[in-house]
């Protein structure tokens, strides 16, 4: 049980950090990665207060998922991340306004029934 505990910190600290890097970015702008403007461009992102805790975050996140992956097989664990990507479609409608279509629902419920299928054969 433990694994499946250190799991959802894992996913619930990357998808705070990827919500805090979307909101930093959203500040910034496009990032252009044009030779000439690339060295200011990245000195005002990995300056913003919002990008660096996002970074925190996710960091932080990668020390949970060592535990993790330490603990049970990969085949198992990575495909449960998975469950970030149904939170970050519904965060990401909610706090940035990003459109919730039928298209993205029914590729939630895919997400949702391959996590369900991994989960059940690791049992």
């Amino acid at each position: 049980m433990l694994p499946y505990i250190l799991l959802i910190i894992a996913v619930l600290l990357t998808v705070t950090g990827e919500l805090f890097l979307k909101h930093g970015m959203s500040q910034h702008g496009v990032l252009e990665l044009a030779p000439e403007t690339l060295v200011r461009s990245l000195f005002t992102v990995f300056t913003n207060p919002f990008v660096m805790v996002g970074f925190f975050f996710i960091f932080s996140a990668s020390v949970f998922w060592l535990s993790v992956i330490s603990r049970i097989h990969l085949s198992v664990a990575y495909p449960l991340l998975s469950t970030g990507y149904i939170i970050i479609v519904l965060a990401s409608a909610l706090l940035f306004n990003e459109q919730l279509t039928w298209t993205r629902v029914a590729g939630v419920v895919v997400i949702m029934g391959g996590i369900s299928l991994v989960y059940q054969s690791a049992q």
